[in-house]
């Protein structure tokens, strides 16, 4: 199996590094495609975290539109980004792919705030929410998961099990997507702004 692995600006490099050594691990896995951000291998370095050394690992600029990633052709079997920026999400969402990491996103691991958590749903990705905060985040996880829209992992190895899982398994993130679809207003936007007109 071939995979691609993304790695953002975002906190949570340890995420990164968890999701590569347990694709590594197993056998079936021939190769992986890595991309990082233009800042990731800064964050990484600030939060002390270095990846796994292996043969079957292939980086890739994020500025080469040309590399396998960026294509439906290349048949990867899965791809998840690790951490995620709300910028990167936000991208997704937009249909504004300016890199290769957001031309090819499939799975989202990030922390549950109110806008990650929206701006996944809106985009349409599968997503698993990691070290929710309590309060705010804590609630977000929760209402996400109640609702199919997410996973809600209580652990680093369960959030990176998600995310494999959801790469790996196209029938489950489709019924993800679907959630995220039923549940969130079609027309927020155009609601939103009724209501404010009509003040």
């Amino acid at each position: 199996m071939r995979f691609v692995v993304a790695i953002t600006a975002a906190s949570g490099a340890i995420y990164a590094r968890l999701t590569i050594e347990r694709l590594l691990a197993s056998p079936c896995v021939s190769e992986i495609a890595l991309v990082c951000s233009r800042h990731a291998r800064e964050v990484m370095a600030h939060e002390g975290v270095s990846l796994p050394v292996d043969t079957r690992i292939r980086e890739y600029a994020n500025d080469d539109m040309f590399a396998p990633p960026a294509s439906g052709s290349a048949r990867y079997d899965g791809m998840a980004v690790v951490p995620s920026t709300v910028g990167t999400v936000g991208r997704v969402a937009a249909g504004t792919a300016q890199s290769l990491i957001e031309r090819a996103a499939d799975v989202m691991l990030s922390k549950p705030g109110g806008l990650t958590s929206t701006e996944a749903a809106a985009a349409n990705v599968p997503f698993v929410a990691v070290k929710a905060i309590p309060g705010c985040e804590t609630c977000n996880a929760a209402f996400f998961q109640q609702h199919g829209m997410a996973l809600n992992a209580q652990s680093d190895e369960e959030a990176i099990a998600f995310a494999i899982q959801l790469a790996i398994d196209p029938e489950r993130a489709e019924r993800m997507r679907r959630a995220q679809r039923e549940t969130l207003p079609a027309h927020a936007a155009h609601t939103i702004a009724q209501f404010i007109l009509n003040q």
